[in-house]
């Protein structure tokens, strides 16, 4: 079970949502996969480092410089400094005013750098990605790379958002165990209101949407790292046929011919393991000790059809125009896929304004650094 984490930075799905589902990945799927700018925050620390190339340097400058004027004009220089750069790299024996100009340039840029790089981490510590750290490995994170101006981009560094927008509804996708891990904006999205919530198995047709709850855990974000991988390891027996009989409940979307009656015997194969990890979730001491608070989040299995997916990325603006007009004219958006997403139990219980900081891009005025 590889579970797709989609957010873009303007989005309404904020940071305490797209945090929970982070967690909830660790917690119980074989692989959390980010895409779009939910994996943002991990370029901050591992695409962009603090000795990376000039190359890299410019780059998040570029997509990620302060809004006031200074750091527009920055930015607007960006192309001039390569053009002088490249200028000073082609001469052969440069003077000694000539290298002092360069280094004095590559310090101030550097230094700018670092200043966007280092807000970020500073300032966003309780973010998923960093408060997991090395929980997160090779083995069970991964992201999917979309161009930050051109989200349709398709090239050997990018996949268009458009593509990812279809895995789950694409046969060897299916077949390697992928879904969409929604958050809870997904229940107050007009895109899912026809669908009707179940708590049980009873009255679920396979052949058509519906959503089924598996079970309740605690707010994840009230957990410290530490935390969070004792809950893993005191259910990790318990994962293995639940990421198995969910891989096989995957698998069957991509049958051509499906069979409601095999689909629905595989969907039992899932509730049935889903109890068998909420039993001994409820047992955990972190989980009981975190019971009187009554701020539950359910863990939600569905089939629904890829439009509905599709229309509630684009609802909370996480799908640009260039990748809804290719999706608008997808001659597949009726297929049911799988999804899984989590539902807030009461939402009062929930206070998220203290979470909400903005995604990334900072917004108070810094001194530069250039002169």
């Amino acid at each position: 079970m590889k579970a797709i984490i989609h957010n873009l930075q303007d989005s309404s799905i904020k940071p305490y949502e797209e945090d929970m589902a982070f967690k909830a990945a660790y917690l119980f799927a074989t692989m959390l996969v980010a895409s779009g700018d939910s994996s943002s925050i991990a370029f901050y620390k591992h695409i962009y480092p603090e000795d990376a190339p000039l190359r890299r340097q410019l780059m998040l400058l570029e997509i990620n410089s302060f809004p006031d004027p200074a750091w527009r004009e920055l930015v607007t220089s960006i192309p001039e400094w390569r053009k002088q750069l490249k200028k000073w790299n082609d001469i052969k024996h440069p003077t000694k005013a000539v290298l002092v100009a360069r280094k004095k340039l590559l310090d101030a840029i550097k230094s700018n750098y670092l200043l966007v790089r280092n807000h970020a981490l500073d300032h966003f510590p309780k973010r998923a990605f960093l408060l997991l750290g090395d929980l997160l490995t090779e083995e069970n994170y991964a992201h999917i790379d979309s161009d930050y101006n051109n989200r349709e981009l398709q090239d050997d560094n990018y996949s268009s958002l458009s593509s990812v927008m279809k895995v789950t509804i694409d046969k060897e996708s299916l077949e390697g165990d992928f879904l969409f891990l929604l958050t809870d904006n997904f229940f107050l999205s007009e895109a899912a209101t026809a669908i009707k919530m179940q708590e049980n198995l009873e009255g679920i047709e396979e052949m058509n949407p519906h959503l089924v709850s598996l079970f309740s855990f605690p707010d994840l974000n009230q957990y410290k790292k530490e935390e969070l991988q004792s809950l893993r390891q005191g259910i990790l027996a318990q994962l293995t046929p639940f990421s198995e009989a969910v891989n096989n409940w995957i698998a069957g979307f991509a049958q051509k011919e499906k069979s409601g009656t095999e689909q629905k015997q595989k969907t039992e194969q899932v509730y049935t393991q889903a109890k068998a990890v909420e039993q001994v979730l409820k047992a955990h001491v972190l989980v009981q000790q975190m019971a009187k608070k009554n701020r539950e989040v359910e863990l939600v299995l569905g089939a629904v059809t890829a439009t509905t997916v599709w229309q509630y990325f684009r609802d909370v603006g996480a799908v640009p125009d260039e990748t809804w007009e290719v999706l608008s004219n997808a001659v597949d958006g009726e297929k049911l896929c799988p999804v899984m997403a989590l539902r807030y139990v009461d939402r009062a219980n929930f206070y998220m304004d203290e979470e909400n900081e903005e995604l990334l891009i900072p917004t108070e005025k810094k001194s530069l650094l250039i002169d």
